[in-house]
């Protein structure tokens, strides 16, 4: 999964150069910069940063690292947090058929096998039950 979402990262990267909004050695510079978050992000998926802190590691205003990081990613640090942590949800249900929906939906983050269902279902279209069968 991680390796899905990294290279997912790239090929955002790539399209975005490709679509000429990363033609200055400055956006060059802060795509490495987002990038270097997103790494981050990904080394440690249960860390619940402030926009602040994620603005901290690459090094720009926070600002400035909300404008670079929805240019590369298409979407919020939040929502792409969240994502990440759906897709690690997802992961876990299929390999642990044992193990609870709560309890994974609690291993993962979230306060409520509610919520959880209501956000499984706005990315998979369907519930966290229906996804495990198959």
């Amino acid at each position: 999964e991680m390796l899905r979402n990294r290279i997912a990262t790239l090929v955002l990267g790539v399209v975005a150069r490709l679509a000429g909004k990363s033609d200055s050695s400055a956006n060059r510079g802060n795509d490495l910069r987002i990038q270097r978050v997103l790494e981050w992000m990904h080394m440690h998926p249960d860390a619940q940063p402030n926009a602040g802190e994620l603005a901290g590691i690459a090094g720009l205003s926070q600002a400035s690292f909300f404008v670079h990081f929805k240019r590369i990613t298409g979407c919020s640090p939040k929502d792409y947090a969240q994502r990440q942590r759906i897709e690690l949800a997802a992961a876990a249900l299929r390999a642990q058929p044992q193990c609870s929906i709560t309890r994974v939906a609690h291993a993962h983050g979230f306060s409520s096998s509610q919520y959880f269902a209501t956000v499984f279902r706005r990315y998979f279209g369907v519930s966290p039950a229906d996804y495990r069968k198959g």
